[in-house]
């Protein structure tokens, strides 16, 4: 199971504000189990189908790696009842999700030789951290600026939902004037393809689900 969005996502999104976020800051690491959900639904394993997410593959969701395990558990679970979008994406706020996924290809892709493993003490817990080489970095960067210009492959559409949704592609490009152009030309490309139209959707409503559970933490944390 090829999670190229989710390992794409860890190394641009890991060194955006220079401290390992995806361990650490609940929005960053919701939008990475919503890249992992794109690729599952890119695969052919979820569906979209009736406002709801459904598994498209029973075998092929049995088959998910070991460390998906918590992720098929809370998925089933919303599968029990019918709900609307909104409630049933609640599970991509899960930090046991989002950590097992990171433990998961962390390691694939220090094997790649792409990141470093490095150690982070939070609240006196150590924790592995795998932080993106400069040169897979830029890398990943480079390829995202060149697959929004022609034939846009669905792990781009996926990465610049999610990036324009958080408003994080200035600290990928920072020059206003290439952003702008590279996303006119994905927009002219992408904004009549039904998946794209899925992907939007889902996306939009995740965030929905992430500022809501964001400000309930920080209420109950004040």
């Amino acid at each position: 199971m090829a999670l190229n969005t989710a390992k794409t996502d860890l190394l641009i999104t890991e060194a955006i504000h220079k401290k390992p976020v995806l361990r650490t800051r609940f929005t960053s690491q919701a939008y990475f189990v919503l890249a992992m959900v794109m690729d599952l639904l890119d695969q052919g394993v979820l569906v979209q189908d009736g406002g709801q997410l459904t598994i498209a593959d029973e075998a092929k969701f049995d088959a998910l790696p070991a460390f998906l395990a918590n992720f098929q558990k809370q998925f089933r679970d919303t599968l029990t009842k019918t709900e609307p979008l909104a409630k049933q994406l609640q599970f991509l706020t899960s930090w046991d999700i989002a950590n097992d996924l990171y433990d998961g290809i962390g390691p694939e892709l220090l094997q790649q030789k792409v990141v470093e493993k490095v150690t982070f003490q939070n609240n006196l817990e150590p924790h592995i951290i795998y932080v993106p080489t400069d040169g897979s970095r830029n890398g990943a960067i480079n390829d995202l600026k060149q697959t929004m210009q022609l034939d846009v492959p669905h792990v781009t559409m996926h990465l610049v939902a999610i990036l324009e949704q958080q408003d994080a592609l200035k600290w990928l490009i920072p020059d206003a004037e290439e952003r702008n152009q590279l996303l006119a030309q994905f927009h002219a490309i992408v904004d009549r393809d039904p998946y794209f139209e899925v992907i939007q959707e889902l996306t939009a409503t995740a965030s929905e689900v992430f500022i809501q559970k964001k400000f309930w933490l920080d209420s109950w944390l004040s």
